[in-house]
C-alpha cells in the first residue's frame, strides 16, 4: 500500500486534534503531507496513501465515507466507539488502527500500513526535527501542575469556558495559563500546543507507560529475569 512519491493525504474532521499530530509526525519522519479537513470524504481523496481520522474530538464518527468504494489504499485510525463504521471500512479493505494509543506507537503503525518513503530526509531536517522535539519536551517539563492541568483538558478537547468551570478559575486567569503554555512550547495556537502534547507521546500528566522499559519492549527477556514463563 506504499504512498506514490512519498506523498500521503491525512483526512480528518475539521478541527480534529489528532489529525494535526498525525500529520506533523509523519511531515518530521519524511513524509510531503496533505492535510484536508472535510465533513465528507471524496471518492477522489481515497484512491491512494491515504490516512483517514473518522472521528472528531468528542469522539463521535463523523467523516462520512462514500459507499461500495474499495478503501485498499487506506489506512483508517479510529476507536472502538466507531465499531460499526469500522467493521464496514474492514470489509472495503481498508487497514484499520486504534486511535488511542500514544503517538509514538501510532505513527509507525501507519507507516508500515503505508510503506516507507521513497527518500530519507536530508540529515539537517532530521537534526531540526530532533531539536525542535527536544525543546518541546523542556518546554513540557518546564509547565507548572495548574499549566499541565489546563493543557490536559486541552487535549482532551474542553474549550477554555469549561475549563475554568472545572478548575474554579476565572476566564481571565485560563487565558493567563493558556499563554503561558503557548510560549513554554513555543506553540503559535492550542491546536498547536494539542500536537505538541500528542507528539511528546505521552500523557501531559506522565501517566503513559515508558516505552525504553524493557518490560514492555522485549516481555519475554523480562520474564526471563523475573524467573517467570516466557
Amino acid at each position: 500500500m506504499g504512498a506514490r512519491g512519498g506523498d500521503v493525504t491525512v483526512v480528518a474532521p475539521p478541527g480534529a486534534t489528532l489529525g494535526a499530530a498525525v500529520s506533523a509526525a509523519l511531515s518530521e519522519r519524511g513524509w510531503h503531507v496533505h492535510d484536508v479537513r472535510v465533513a465528507r470524504a471524496t471518492r477522489e481523496l481515497l484512491r491512494t496513501g491515504v490516512v483517514l481520522l473518522l472521528e472528531d474530538d468528542t469522539g463521535r464518527p463523523t467523516v462520512h465515507v462514500p459507499p461500495r468504494l474499495a478503501l485498499h489504499a487506506c489506512v483508517v485510525v479510529a476507536s472502538a466507539r466507531s465499531a460499526h463504521e469500522l467493521r464496514d471500512l474492514l470489509r472495503r479493505g481498508a487497514g484499520v488502527l486504534d486511535q488511542d494509543v500514544p503517538l509514538l506507537v501510532l505513527v509507525p503503525a501507519i507507516e508500515r500500513r503505508l510503506g516507507p518513503p521513497p527518500h530519507a530526509p536530508p540529515a539537517a531536517l532530521v537534526d531540526a526535527a530532533l531539536a525542535r522535539r527536544q525543546a518541546e519536551a523542556v518546554g513540557l517539563a518546564r509547565l507548572t501542575a495548574t499549566e499541565r492541568a489546563v493543557l490536559t483538558l486541552l487535549v482532551a478537547g474542553v474549550g477554555p469556558d469549561r475549563i475554568g468551570a472545572l478548575r474554579h478559575l476565572s476566564m481571565n486567569t485560563v487565558r493567563s495559563h493558556i499563554r503561558a503554555i503557548l510560549g513554554k512550547l513555543g506553540a503559535r495556537s492550542q491546536l498547536e500546543a494539542v500536537a505538541v502534547a500528542h507528539r511528546s507521546a505521552r500523557d501531559v500528566a506522565g501517566t503513559a507507560p515508558d516505552f525504553t522499559d524493557p518490560d514492555l519492549t522485549n516481555p519475554g527477556e523480562a520474564a526471563a529475569r523475573r524467573g517467570g514463563p516466557q
